[in-house]
């Protein structure tokens, strides 16, 4: 069962589109993925916005990373016309779009090309599609980095918000028993900002190891358990907090 941890310390992200002096104006942003709740089924296609969600500071470029958990999502490429939010397209008929899918993310660029013209918002920023490509479950779509620029300024504070995605499954009712003779780990909080707890369901009182996995396959970390319950510490086995993302 997939479980995240992300990391308390901040995450610096370095501003492509930055070319004044670098200091920051006391305006801020607030920016989200929306809808903030989604509800689809299995192989379901579906879109979301990247908006600013209210008026606030004026900006005429940014740049932002949407991560997702590729065992749960695929991202779906469209053409700049349908991607490009209108917000700054609307403003300013002349713009550098650019949008880069990797594996668990999507990172866009835009600024306005036009002199003199600035956005405050509200307004989409730029459209994404997915498809639900995982089995049934929660998922999230997280607004990763989202920096903004006025005349190559920093613009501050930013206010992010992320999506929940619910796969196939009801918001609020509790997951099934698991079959007899079958073996899941239910990982509690999920996803945790800190330590998380490892419940073995299925198995039998006894000594048994925990594996942990990260998104590339790779192994994180091995967990000896003494009966069915264990905990994570977010480290890997050399003792390293692991980065943030999605954990099996």
């Amino acid at each position: 069962m997939p479980f995240r941890f992300p990391r308390l310390s901040a995450l610096l992200a370095v501003a492509v589109l930055a070319i004044g002096t670098g200091a920051a104006r006391a305006d801020g942003v607030s920016v989200g993925v929306t809808p903030g709740t989604l509800t689809v089924a299995p192989g379901d296609t579906f879109d979301v916005q990247v908006a600013v969600t209210q008026a606030g500071g004026a900006f005429n470029g940014f740049d932002a990373t949407v991560a997702f958990d590729p065992a749960a999502l695929g991202f779906v490429p469209q053409a700049q016309a349908a991607q490009e939010g209108a917000l700054l397209r609307g403003a300013c008929g002349n713009t550098f779009y650019m949008a880069t899918a990797n594996v668990d993310s999507v990172n866009v660029s835009d600024t306005m090309l036009c002199n003199g013209v600035f956005v405050t918002g509200p307004g989409t920023l730029f459209n994404l599609r997915f498809v639900a490509s995982g089995p049934p479950g929660v998922t999230y779509l997280r607004l990763r980095r989202a920096v903004f620029y006025d005349d190559g300024l920093y613009v501050l504070p930013v206010q992010r918000t992320d999506a929940l995605v619910a796969v196939g499954v009801t918001l609020g009712v509790p997951p099934a028993a698991p079959a007899p003779g079958r073996v899941r780990i239910v990982a509690a909080p999920n996803p945790a900002r800190g330590p998380c707890g490892l419940r073995i369901e299925g198995a039998a009182e006894g000594a048994h190891r925990i594996l942990v996995f990260d998104a590339a396959g790779r192994r994180v970390r091995g967990i000896e358990v003494d009966g069915v319950a264990a905990a994570w510490d977010g480290r890997d086995d050399a003792g390293r907090i692991v980065p943030p993302g999605v954990y099996r």
